[in-house]
């Protein structure tokens, strides 16, 4: 299963977090890669204290960074130990150009349950998603 949640605004991220402490609390193994993100967040000081692994890749790091947490998810795919594994700003690197989509989609296979978040979803990722969910912003 492949979700997507993008948007104007950044409420993909808390909804992903929602999803991952959820199925952390009824006994899932789940796992967080922030890429191109503040190294500290509420969400993710709140998952660490439920036992989700978060991995960080700020954004001061650019490139670097996001390739850096491009690998981290590989290996986090390849391990085979999560149910469920939170790409958390994986569709900005993709659309700053740091990763590119065809690459995203070779996690598609992998037997967990993926979730994208970031600002835009390039079309091709969002034919393959199971489900995509378009954040607005309509009043601020």
């Amino acid at each position: 299963m492949v979700r997507i949640y993008t948007g104007e605004i950044e409420a993909g991220s808390a909804a992903a977090f929602g999803l991952a402490m959820s199925r952390r609390g009824s006994g899932g193994r789940v796992a967080v890669v922030r890429f191109l993100r503040p190294e500290t967040s509420g969400e993710a000081a709140s998952a660490v204290e439920l036992g989700i692994e978060v991995f960080l890749t700020p954004s001061a790091g650019g490139r670097a960074s996001a390739q850096k947490g491009w690998r981290t998810a590989l290996d986090l795919c390849e391990a085979r130990e999560h149910d469920l594994l939170v790409l958390d700003g994986l569709l900005d690197a993709v659309e700053a150009g740091f990763i590119p989509p065809a690459d995203v989609e070779t996690l598609f296979g992998f037997p967990l349950e993926l979730v994208l978040t970031g600002r835009k979803a390039p079309v091709e990722l969002v034919k393959r998603a199971d489900t995509v969910v378009e954040m607005l912003d309509i009043k601020h």
